[in-house]
């Protein structure tokens, strides 16, 4: 390192080209969307997503839509159904969703990512396998939930773009 900073030719370490080269296309794929319409994916997928929540009776952790991220979601789990109960089921179906981290309350919510690819790219149908999931693993836990109401929801507030079940 002594070398490297008096600007004496010497190896060090071998920097990690892979991933610069992926955050070069990432950012390049990212700019060639162009950065509005890339906002305007995430805030789209995430009121999407969140009124696909509402429709199955769930709640979210932030007091106020308006507080409520973009990029995540952080749901309540709802009365009678825990972490322990909820989320191995969702994991049977596929899709890997994480537990609370707040310290006082992390065991009564779950979080759900919707950034990136599953944003700006609605074809993959990732949120589509999400609402599935989560769908499937609560009526499997006693919830009362009309089947497919949830999606319908989603692809209306996405704007009815074709949606296929993933499940």
């Amino acid at each position: 390192m002594q070398a490297y900073e008096e600007r004496k030719a010497a190896y060090f370490a071998t920097p990690a080209v892979t991933l610069i080269r992926g955050l070069y296309v990432a950012c390049k794929k990212l700019l060639d969307i162009g950065m509005e319409q890339v906002f305007d994916r995430h805030l789209k997928t995430s009121l999407a997503f969140k009124a696909a929540c509402y429709s199955m009776g769930l709640k979210l952790v932030a007091t106020d839509k308006k507080h409520a991220a973009n990029t995540l979601s952080a749901i309540k789990f709802p009365d009678g159904v825990s972490k322990a109960t909820l989320l191995p089921k969702i994991s049977k179906r596929g899709v890997i969703l994480a537990g609370g981290l707040h310290k006082k309350i992390k065991m009564t919510y779950f979080r759900v990512g919707h950034m990136g690819l599953s944003a700006i790219d609605p074809k993959r149908q990732h949120m589509v396998t999400v609402i599935e999931a989560i769908e499937g693993a609560l009526i499997e836990c006693g919830k009362k939930i009309e089947k497919g109401k949830a999606l319908s929801v989603f692809k209306a507030a996405m704007g009815g773009y074709p949606l296929k079940s993933s499940l």
